[in-house]
């Protein structure tokens, strides 16, 4: 029991000596996840199939839209004039 209270002493006294480095090993293993993990998306999708996107009535609607604003001056369209 005497072992237990001295290691839980030396912890509590050494806190910042031994979450540093777990943090930063943490740290190095989500960067690495987050880099492996994206190439490996990136790399699904380069090898996919390109097939074509079939979109319904309402998507091209929107989109056509989209390519011809009705507004002319974007930037003052919302300003009052008094």
């Amino acid at each position: 029991m005497d072992t237990m209270k001295n290691i839980g002493s030396y912890i509590y006294q050494n806190k910042d000596l031994i979450a540093k480095p777990l943090l930063g090993a943490v740290g190095d293993l989500g960067a690495m996840a987050l880099t492996e993990g994206s190439k490996a998306i990136l790399t699904r999708l380069m090898n996919k199939k390109n097939e074509p996107i079939k979109l319904d009535a309402k998507a091209v609607d929107i989109l056509q839209n989209l390519s011809h604003p009705s507004v002319g001056n974007i930037i003052g369209s919302g300003i009052k004039q008094f």
